[in-house]
């Protein structure tokens, strides 16, 4: 068996460019990136109670939230289902076909805005 050669950074195997390492032709990043450039106002936060839910799974938005719908998405991206604000809030109490897992929670109005928050569901 050939051995392989040693690791050179003078032959290129490994740059630096903007904080970003390069071993090969894969950029490897370290740290921690901030995707949001401003957090949504505390009182339009997205939560679910309890969470890890069992049963049925209670979501709130906040007070003058305008968001009407919320969609329930599985671990793989899949619509679960689609809930109707009631009492300015949505519950979700799914059937016995649903797995115990990951899912994801997004609300969203008619100009765009939207929260999402991920949270577990155990049978």
């Amino acid at each position: 068996m050939a051995a392989l050669p040693p690791f050179s950074s003078q032959r290129g195997d490994l740059s630096e460019n903007n904080g970003t390492t390069s071993i090969g032709a894969l950029p490897v990043a370290c740290g921690v990136t901030d995707v949001l450039d401003s957090p949504p106002a505390a009182d339009q936060r997205l939560t679910v109670i309890p969470n890890p839910a069992r049963g049925t799974a209670r979501f709130d938005l906040g007070s003058g939230a305008p968001a009407a719908t919320l969609s329930i998405f599985d671990s793989q991206g899949r619509l679960v289902e689609r809930l109707s604000k009631q009492d300015g809030h949505w519950e979700w109490a799914p059937g016995a076909v649903i797995p115990a897992g990951i899912y994801f929670a997004r609300s969203g109005d008619v100009a765009g805005r939207a929260e999402a928050i991920k949270f577990l569901y155990l049978r």
